[in-house]
């Protein structure tokens, strides 16, 4: 009887959906506003692939051997989505449309061919639920935010989180730059007002006198033009920052950057599209700031490694770099407050490099 409501329900969001929202997306689509927020659109489905993949193994072994044509159904629906998240840009936005359409009957002759009776896992029919809600949600919200998908991976290319003081609907306009203007247009936003008001904040943040008094050293390096010296100093004050969201007694505090992929994966499965954009940002950037597989000696990525430069293989003397992880600093202490998960993460010993909540839900 569950197996057949969950049918039903899915069914029911789907003819809902085809009934009254391709005619909205029609008149919605005319508005410039929403050519520069559908572009959030990328990023959610992004996710879909990896629900899917997720479902498929969750699903009992043998219950996949003898079901190959839900197999097969769902690889499609994948390539549809990742298909879908290359003509979602704003020059060839009219064939949304029509692929959205497509997209949500290739769901629904899923659950029409499928006799979800047969599979254990009820977990499959949620999961479809699940996905069609949100892609109905993204697909059908006049404003998804004033950060888009489009947006945040423009950051990551440039190695960067949102600039201090740079309002989220401006952000648009950076990714019309290339690499060595977007670093001019930085250079030049950090005006020496703005340098002391974000320094002067990431202090008042800081509940530790000895850390308070780091961050005054390295502002006064920073307008001596000691780029090295406060990028240096910089590193280890980021690595201090995660401590703070995993409890005490966690075990592996070293390792306290990865907890950055359990905030990303916590707000992935909630329902706060703009939050989960944030920590992709911030995610993006640790992937980046903590990668571990550059040579120590002769290292050749022009990229801040965190391990290069504490392990004093190689350091930087740009003031772009070190405008780069003072922002960051500013970001990661707005995500930590935001979030309200402090000492709320514990080692997973059965996942090794992972962390997991210590409650199942945030409290």
């Amino acid at each position: 009887m569950k197996e057949n409501n969950d049918k039903k329900n899915i069914i029911k969001s789907l003819d809902s959906h085809n009934e009254t929202s391709l005619s909205e997306i029609q008149e919605k689509l005319k508005s410039a506003e929403y050519m520069n927020s559908i572009k959030g659109m990328s990023s959610t489905l992004s996710q879909l692939s990896k629900s899917l993949i997720d479902m498929h193994t969750s699903i009992i072994p043998n219950a996949l051997q003898q079901n190959m044509e839900l197999s097969s159904s769902l690889n499609k629906t994948a390539k549809i989505i990742a298909d879908y998240q290359k003509i979602i840009m704003p020059n060839v936005i009219k064939n949304s449309i029509e692929t959205t359409s497509k997209l949500s009957e290739t769901f629904k002759s899923i659950i029409d061919s499928y006799d979800f009776s047969n599979l254990i896992n009820i977990a499959v029919s949620s999961k479809l639920q699940s996905i069609m809600d949100g892609l109905s949600k993204t697909i059908t919200s006049l404003h998804i935010g004033d950060l888009s998908g489009y947006e945040t991976e423009y950051l990551n290319k440039r190695f960067w989180v949102i600039p201090y003081e740079y309002e989220y609907k401006n952000i648009n306009s950076l990714t019309k730059l290339n690499k060595n203007d977007f670093e001019k247009k930085m250079i030049k936003h950090f005006t020496k007002s703005r340098i002391n008001r974000i320094f002067s904040e990431c202090i008042k943040r800081e509940e530790r006198k000895d850390k308070k008094q780091i961050l005054r050293q390295i502002k006064q390096n920073y307008f001596l033009g000691n780029y090295s010296i406060c990028l240096a100093s910089l590193i280890t004050y980021v690595d201090s920052l995660t401590l703070q969201l995993i409890d005490d007694n966690s075990t592996k505090q070293h390792t306290s950057h990865l907890v950055v992929d359990s905030l990303h994966d916590y707000y992935l499965s909630h329902d706060t599209y703009q939050m989960f954009l944030k920590i992709e940002i911030l995610k993006n950037f640790y992937d980046k700031l903590y990668k571990n597989n550059e040579q120590l000696k002769n290292p050749q990525s022009n990229i801040i490694n965190r391990n290069l430069i504490s392990h004093g293989s190689k350091y930087s003397n740009k003031q772009i770099d070190t405008l780069r992880i003072i922002n960051a600093i500013w970001y990661i202490q707005n995500i930590i407050e935001e979030t309200n998960l402090l000492n709320m993460f514990v080692y997973d010993k059965s996942k090794q490099t992972k962390y997991k909540l210590k409650n199942k839900e945030m409290t």
